[in-house]
């Protein structure tokens, strides 16, 4: 039996990240490279692909929620986790 990998499935695919007005500053400076990384490596599980869904992570004490649409990851949101953001005010759970 021949096994034949393709380059395509050798390498990783890359995802283009990008954040939402306002997203971007509610992370920390120190930790937004880390988790653009994180991201850029498509943390979705693999059997999903919907372009409609919200996907959400944690990651430095933030709950993080994104969409993916083909290769753009857009950030949509990032909150501090227990912490509720209703317009411009915050308020804890």
């Amino acid at each position: 039996e021949i096994f034949t990998l393709s380059l395509h499935d050798a390498l990783p695919i890359w995802l283009t990240v990008e954040y939402a007005a306002g997203v971007q500053e509610r992370v920390p400076e120190d930790k937004r490279a880390a988790l653009t990384g994180v991201l850029a490596n498509d943390p979705r599980p693999r059997y999903q692909h919907d372009s409609s869904r919200v996907y959400a992570l944690e990651f430095a004490g933030l709950e993080v929620k994104f969409t993916v649409d083909g290769n753009v990851l857009t950030v949509i949101s990032a909150e501090k986790k227990g912490a509720l953001y209703v317009g411009n005010d915050q308020q804890q759970r």
